[in-house]
């Protein structure tokens, strides 16, 4: 994991230097990156595009959203819309671990939160 190096923005981390390279030399990517994104992933297609995904971890709930890159232009996945994942195993559900998971619940509808005031 390495951290892209920007004026754009410097917080978000990616799998290897190459594709934080490539996101340094393509700074529309970060001005899409939504501003609660702490990860990029990039998956480069035969037709020359680029799929992306951003998301970011509040403790036990993940948000994501994805954008496609091609020839300079950035542009949402399924209308933007963004996504949430949650524990995907039985859990034994103690009062202790549902507080823990609202408080995540809350963490990250604050980050979208942010993000629908910067949009």
């Amino acid at each position: 994991m390495t951290t892209v190096n920007s004026t754009v923005r410097s917080d978000i981390v990616l799998e290897d230097e190459d594709q934080a390279h490539w996101v340094e030399t393509h700074p529309e990517v970060l001005e899409a990156a939504p501003a609660w994104a702490q990860r990029m992933s990039l998956d480069f297609e035969q037709d020359g595009g680029v799929f992306i995904g951003y998301d970011a971890y509040f403790g036990l709930v993940a948000i994501g959203t994805s954008s496609r890159w091609h020839g300079g232009v950035v542009t949402p996945c399924d209308d933007g819309y963004t996504d949430v994942y949650l524990p995907t195993k039985n859990i034994h559900a103690t009062e202790e671990f549902l507080r823990e998971l609202s408080g995540h619940v809350s963490d990250a509808a604050s980050a979208l939160s942010v993000q629908a005031k910067v949009a």
